[in-house]
């Protein structure tokens, strides 16, 4: 989502393969907890969210430990390890 900064429930129903009503249910937390907004639609059907100031910092915040994390774990790799590891998990992400 914070690629296109806001996004139908819809097409992330899809990519996620994702129960409607169980993305939903997230949803309505997220918003709660202050994570989420919601957009108006033209569709009264369609809910379109976007991610609140405090979701974008909380997004960036983790987006950083990740990264880091990430960091941490492939420093123990050779540069060569590094570039099977990468290759064989893009092969596992094309497969599922």
């Amino acid at each position: 989502m914070s690629y296109h900064q806001n996004s139908a429930l819809a097409p992330i129903c899809e990519y996620y393969q994702m129960d409607k009503a169980l993305l939903s249910r997230a949803v309505s937390k997220l918003a709660k907890l202050g994570y989420i907004d919601f957009l108006k639609s033209d569709d009264k059907r369609e809910k379109i969210i976007t991610l609140s100031t405090n979701g974008m910092k909380v997004y960036h915040d983790a987006n950083i430990y990740i990264r880091e994390y990430e960091k941490e774990i492939l420093s123990i790799l050779n540069i060569q390890d590094q570039e099977k590891l990468l290759k064989l998990l893009d092969y596992i992400n094309e497969k599922i």
